[in-house]
């Protein structure tokens, strides 16, 4: 019970992380140790897997992929955009209190880089692949976020906003650059973000928002597909290159804290100084929290993967 509870609220976490655009849910599991085994569990599923869920074989299925974790983990993570969407909603949309909140994230991230470099044995390639991923990040990190996708007519499914979901789904396994920074820099980050908080206004007031819905299954399908296709990939690297693919994750966190940085902002406020020493007070505390919670995992044996039989 203790070890699914644990699985639920890091859920949670990974779901509020994934509403800011800044910081990857991927960070989050990566800092809390559940990386590797997500991934191993994700790739259960497959196109063998599929065809005995297409053919009505459902005991076989269940019997054949690694469902609890990954399902106990989305639980945690729909729970948080449900209970977390309207006060990030109104916490994004305040000059203060995004900048206390974006510092915040930029000390758990710093934190949690400090803690995991020094499970890593340096050598050159390492430090090379560091530095690569600080500077991919960065890139992605970087410029005006005004790109706009082409318009669709209005299927169940819109390709657009499918292809804009396998993209934040890239970016939500990556420990680094988050799903929402991306639907930002696509610009889909407002109407995803208000699609969920209209959808889920309507579902407590007893009624089906049809438009939000169809918003919301295209991103979805997008971020399901790229995630069973891109998670075995990162597992690859991670099971025969585990250090290395680690530095390199590991600078993709580093790199992302370009799109968290806001103590520029402080110089609008009202108060600069005031609101430069609570927003260094903010990252301080995260970089404190990252430092207890950050428990950085290795591969599991795919001989002992959960829920593998």
């Amino acid at each position: 019970m203790h070890k699914w509870l644990k699985i639920f609220c890091t859920g949670m976490c990974m779901g509020i992380a994934d509403l800011i655009p800044g910081i990857s849910g991927g960070t989050v599991a990566f800092v809390l140790g559940m990386y590797e085994e997500l991934l191993a569990s994700i790739q259960t599923f497959n196109a063998k897997t599929a065809l005995l869920l297409f053919k009505g074989q459902f005991t076989s299925f269940f019997r054949s992929v690694s469902w609890k974790l990954p399902l106990v983990c989305l639980l945690g993570i729909i729970s948080s955009f449900i209970a977390f969407s309207h006060l990030f909603s109104l916490l994004l949309h305040d000059e203060v209190y995004r900048v206390f909140l974006y510092s915040l994230f930029l000390g758990l991230v710093l934190g949690s880089s400090v803690k995991l470099c020094t499970h890593i044995s340096w050598n050159r390639p390492s430090v090379l692949l560091l530095l690569s991923g600080i500077a991919i990040a960065c890139m992605l990190s970087a410029g005006d976020t005004t790109i706009q996708l082409p318009q669709s007519s209005a299927f169940f499914l819109d390709p657009w906003l499918v292809g804009a979901g396998c993209i934040a789904a890239v970016a939500m396994l990556l420990p680094g650059i988050s799903g929402s920074y991306m639907l930002t820099v696509l610009g889909l980050y407002g109407t995803a973000l208000g699609a969920l908080v209209d959808w889920i206004d309507g579902i407590f007031n007893f009624s089906f928002n049809t438009n939000a819905f169809y918003i919301l299954m295209s991103l979805a399908m997008g971020v399901l597909g790229g995630i069973i296709i891109f998670s075995r990939l990162i597992r690859f690297f991670l099971s025969r290159f585990y250090e290395r693919s680690a530095a390199f994750l590991i600078g993709f966190m580093i790199g992302s804290c370009r799109a968290l940085w806001a103590f520029d902002a402080c110089v609008g406020l009202g108060e600069p100084f005031s609101a430069v020493f609570l927003a260094a007070l903010c990252c301080a505390l995260g970089g404190f929290g990252a430092g207890m919670l950050c428990t950085p995992s290795r591969i599991v044996d795919k001989k002992n993967t959960i829920g593998i039989q």
